[in-house]
């Protein structure tokens, strides 16, 4: 939808598909909105074969997880919300993993699940991370051998893409596949964490050049 379809009289269309391309008031609304009904699940969620692995990695990670925490995890990978299911089940798994890379910790209240759903939406997250932007201030030279300039847009898509995960609004595999065989030859392994596939990701969608 186009951001003039959004709204109704005035009112805001919650089901929007994407928050990509939207002004940041939308922005915000809509991934409040979303993050509510995340965070507020309550009934326990019925997973499909696939979904149960990849839930158990992400909530066998942390030392204590409360139930509803958990609750609100296994239905944002198997439901999603209205802007989010473009991504799939283990992708939104992917974006947690991204989330808990960047922030050392499992989303546990309404800020942190709209900024959840802004990752996965490729928006800037409203919380930061100095540790997790520094050690992407030093990916980005390993990769590009030069420091970033975060004046220029391309390098602060990559150092930020890096730092906490934000997918893009539409994939390209061919660059994915590009980016891949990028990071084989630059650290001598295939990607395999969170935070390494968002280096792919920064490589592939960004636009940074040496």
């Amino acid at each position: 939808k186009t951001e003039e379809a959004l709204s109704e009289k005035g009112a805001i269309d919650y089901n929007v598909k994407s928050l990509f391309g939207l002004k940041r008031e939308l922005v915000e609304s809509i991934s409040a909105s979303e993050s509510k009904g995340v965070a507020d699940h309550a009934q326990r969620v019925q997973f499909n074969e696939k979904n149960i692995d990849i839930y158990n990695k992400i909530v066998a990670n942390p030392a204590s997880v409360s139930e509803q925490i958990k609750i609100s995890i296994a239905y944002f990978i198997e439901f999603g919300t209205p802007t989010t299911l473009r991504l799939g089940s283990g992708e939104r798994a992917g974006v947690i993993n991204s989330y808990m890379a960047a922030f050392v910790r499992v989303p546990d209240s309404y800020a942190d699940w709209q900024d959840v759903i802004k990752i996965a939406n490729g928006r800037w997250p409203t919380e930061r991370n100095a540790s997790a932007e520094a050690r992407a201030l030093a990916e980005f030279k390993k990769i590009y051998l030069r420091d970033a300039d975060m004046n220029n847009a391309n390098d602060n898509a990559a150092v930020t893409v890096m730092a906490y995960g934000l997918r893009p609004a539409n994939r390209n595999l061919d660059s994915e596949r590009a980016a891949i065989l990028s990071f084989k030859y630059i650290y001598r392994n295939y990607p395999s964490t969170a935070e390494e596939w968002d280096i792919v990701r920064a490589i592939a969608y960004s636009g940074a050049t040496r």
